[in-house]
């Protein structure tokens, strides 16, 4: 009998992914009051040394090596119910940082070093399992854009938490340790409350020890894949990154002497960059791919960690803050990116191990980075060719950017378009554009909006546009199908010419007619081939008539006896239409134009006749059209009329009869109109005897053809308009 595996139903994985969200906001609440920020203050509150604030700095991430024990520890439990208990039980250790009000010097710092290491390796025991969480409910299509609004709801909240800081570190009260130690305990009761929220999560995951040699098999394994390898890499030197960044505050407080507020206050300008960078991010990271992103990011922390080694002392103190907004973007773009990249390679078997070594691997980075960024600063101090204190840590910064930035380039990433591509669209305005367009009609649920989003990449030459429509071309949506397929006939798009053959050749597709439609667009051999094939397979079926429409768009002349031919025999009005387009624009002066008022009348449908009068005499090129004179009847009955007597009244026999024709309006009489027009025609019968065939044609046409009842106006606003262009064609200026 069957049973449920680890994978969720689409249900559990809602209510999984809705408990994660909930857990981000409260953490992220609480974490900035919990971080190395606030934990650094203290310590340079009790007068720390630059590589004791490098360990701080790098603590986070070092003690990961603690989650290769946790396979071992926790085998068999639940993986959620791991994450939770290790997230509730770092809330309580920050508690004994009530300590620090009994003690000074380096006892304290021991004190704070102490308790922040405990407090990382409880976080690191639910970090190791954290990633597997994430993956399981997640979509893998979807993890990229899943992964940026985690991280945009994390920086909402941790902006809130930030803004909250400062204005505690503002008050007088606040001063000092005991504002740091208090802002601590607030935190810890916001990082209870995101504990709850993970135990909430649904799962059936466990975490797994496959024994002792389990982590050296993975190793192995993973090193023989570059698929593995480079997130791997670039996860941990993008934490490391994280960690060389952190002496900005350092930097602050030590180089510039700002206070604690000041501090919190420069953090909380990085924490509206992070919810800029992480919208900006939002429409890129699935689309784009993880890969070129990375590039650019990495460039731009290298360009900005320069810039910290050059910035002298003395400038005011906006310029300081503007370095650490863009510093501030690059990174958090950067832990975005590199966080979904590790979490899409990590393997289906073997993911707590794969997670553990990940966090090993991140631990020692960030610990020899911390290291090193301390004691460059240590040797700043005693150099006397740098700017300031932390200009080799931050040369050392620049460095580290690059080389991940060149590590970017090796991210095995199928989905990831190539940095070339990604700069057409970031570069340019129109692609830019066109590709956020493309971006929101992939979300936006909003009908309107959707029309309105087709509409403007319908519009846009661009080759993102391009892209798009082909997917909604082979996409599920009818509508959008027929919307398309209708937009690429009056815009074409040689790009896309399989694909709308596809769809003409597939019998079974519904919209199969606008396909064929749109072919007439599109003067191919390939076109050619496939309608002819259908106009002879599907002969007096709508596909093929439709078919036969097209070729006459192609100009294929050869198949006007066959639609002559069709033409003659039973006919829907719809197929009777398509024909009449297709001889219309084949032989738009030729001998249907004798038949065309008993053809247009004799259905006795107003509708029918207007369609059928417009194509035809649409052909000949009149200026004005009759649909003009039709648009002004259709606002109000007898002004189409009315404005056609008075334009053909620079002929004499209209101009004599105008002011009865006008009396006969002004009493409806309709048909005494139609009467006195097909008078007009035998008057002139001598005159349109000689004229081109075409205008003997229509004459005759007119001449011989019975109105049915309700059809009066329409028959004699098209006998008119009809007379007017004949007479403007056999008499000259």
């Amino acid at each position: 009998m069957s049973s449920r595996t680890d994978v969720l139903s689409a249900a559990e994985r809602e209510q999984g992914f809705a408990s994660f969200s909930r857990h981000i906001s409260w953490n992220g609440l609480g974490v900035f009051l919990l971080n190395d920020t606030i934990v650094s203050l203290m310590a340079i509150h009790f007068g720390a040394s630059n590589l004791e604030l490098g360990y701080i700095n790098a603590a986070f991430h070092v003690t990961g090596i603690v989650s290769l024990v946790v396979p071992r520890l926790f085998r068999g439990c639940r993986i959620t119910r791991v994450f939770g208990m290790a997230w509730l039980l770092r809330g309580f250790v920050v508690l004994f940082y009530g300590m620090l009000f009994f003690l000074s010097g380096q006892a304290a710092r021991i004190a704070i070093i102490t308790i922040f290491t405990v407090f990382c390796v409880t976080r690191a025991m639910g970090v190791s399992v954290a990633h597997a969480v994430q993956r399981d409910v997640m979509r893998e299509r979807e993890m990229g854009g899943a992964m940026v609004r985690l991280n945009i709801r994390l920086a909402y909240s941790q902006f809130a938490s930030q803004l909250m800081g400062f204005f505690l570190l503002s008050l007088a009260f606040f001063e000092g340790l005991g504002g740091l130690v208090t802002i601590v305990y607030i935190g810890a009761v916001m990082n209870t409350v995101a504990s709850l929220y993970l135990l909430k999560i649904p799962g059936r995951s466990v975490v797994e020890h496959p024994g002792s040699g389990a982590f050296l098999r993975t190793a192995r394994r993973i090193i023989r894949h570059r698929h593995h390898v480079v997130p791997l890499m670039i996860h941990a030197l993008g934490m490391g990154l994280h960690v060389l960044f952190a002496f900005q505050v350092a930097f602050l407080r030590r180089v510039l002497g700002m206070p604690d507020n000041m501090a919190i206050l420069f953090t909380l300008v990085g924490a509206v960059a992070s919810i800029l960078a992480n919208n900006w991010l939002k429409p890129f990271a699935d689309t784009l791919g993880e890969k070129p992103l990375l590039i650019i990011m990495n460039v731009g922390l290298a360009v900005m960690a320069l810039t910290w080694a050059v910035l002298p002392g003395s400038l005011p103190v906006a310029a300081y803050f503007l370095t650490g907004f863009f510093t501030f973007f690059f990174l958090r773009s950067l832990l975005t990116l590199k966080s979904a990249a590790l979490v899409r390679s990590i393997p289906e078997r073997d993911r707590v191990p794969y997670t553990s070594m990940a966090n090993m691997l991140l631990g020692l980075v960030a610990l020899s980075l911390g290291i090193a960024g301390g004691i460059l600063a240590d040797l700043s101090a005693r150099a006397p060719f740098v700017v300031h204190e932390y200009s080799l840590t931050f040369f050392f910064t620049f460095l580290v950017a690059l080389t991940t930035a060149v590590l970017s380039f090796f991210l095995p990433d199928g989905r990831s378009l190539s940095l070339r591509e990604t700069a057409e669209i970031v570069l340019s305005i129109r692609n830019l554009r066109a590709f956020l367009d493309a971006n929101q009609l992939d979300f936006s649920g909003d009908p309107s909006r959707r029309e309105s989003l087709l509409l403007s990449l319908e519009r846009s030459s661009t080759p993102i546009a391009t892209s798009r429509l082909r997917d909604r071309l082979r996409g599920p949506s009818v509508a959008e199908r027929e919307r398309v397929l209708r937009s690429l006939f009056r815009s074409p798009r040689p790009e896309l010419l399989e694909d709308i053959l596809k769809e003409a050749a597939d019998q079974g597709s519904y919209t199969r007619r606008d396909a064929l439609f749109c072919l007439g667009a599109y003067p191919d051999a390939r076109s050619e081939t496939l309608l002819r094939e259908i106009a002879r397979r599907e002969e007096g079926l709508e596909e093929g008539i439709i078919a036969l429409k097209s070729l006459a768009r192609l100009d294929c002349r050869d198949e006007l006896p066959r639609i002559r031919r069709l033409m003659a025999g039973p006919l829907s009005p719809r197929m009777e239409l398509d024909l009449a387009v297709a001889e219309s624009i084949l032989d738009p002066r030729g001998p249907h134009l004798e038949d065309l008022f008993h053809r247009a009348l004799r259905r006795g449908s107003r509708s029918f006749a207007e369609t059928r009068f417009s194509i035809a005499l649409g052909q000949l090129g009149f200026s004005p059209g009759i649909q003009e004179y039709l648009r002004s009847e259709v606002a109000a009955p007898g002004r189409g009329l009315m404005e056609l007597i008075d334009d053909a009244s620079e002929f004499s026999l209209v101009l004599k009869h105008r002011q009865e024709m006008r009396d006969h309006l002004q009493r409806g009489e309709w048909r005494e109109v139609w009467l006195l027009v097909q008078s007009f025609f035998r008057t002139e019968l001598e005159a349109f005897s000689r004229a081109p065939s075409w205008v003997t044609g229509l004459a005759r046409s007119v001449e011989g053809a019975t109105v049915p009842e309700g059809l009066e106006p329409l028959g004699a606003l098209a006998a008119l308009y009809v007379f007017h262009h004949c007479l403007d064609a056999v008499i000259e200026p």
